[in-house]
């Protein structure tokens, strides 16, 4: 048990390691003015959440990292006659 716990402890800290490292290539990327030209990056980090997962999902593969997609929307939370607010 204390094995399998050190085990997910360990690729935990990979997967942290490997999204940082990610991250870090977009922003530096960012700086350099590669993505000038770029209707989608040039904006990061909004309006690209599922480009970049996806590009995030074959790094992390191309690592030994199988992921899955998940997709969601965030509504706010409803006030107190029922409208959604934002934020």
């Amino acid at each position: 048990m204390a094995k399998v716990v050190l085990l997910k402890e360990r690729m935990m800290k990979e997967i942290k390691q490997f999204t940082t490292q990610f991250r870090r290539a977009i922003d530096l990327a960012l700086e350099a003015g590669e993505f000038d030209n770029d209707s989608i990056y040039r904006r990061f980090p909004r309006a690209c959440c599922g480009d970049t997962s996806d590009l995030l999902a074959q790094y992390l593969l191309d690592k030994g990292i199988k992921t899955d997609y998940v997709c969601g929307t965030y509504w706010g939370k409803p006030d107190e006659n029922g409208h959604l607010m934002r934020g």
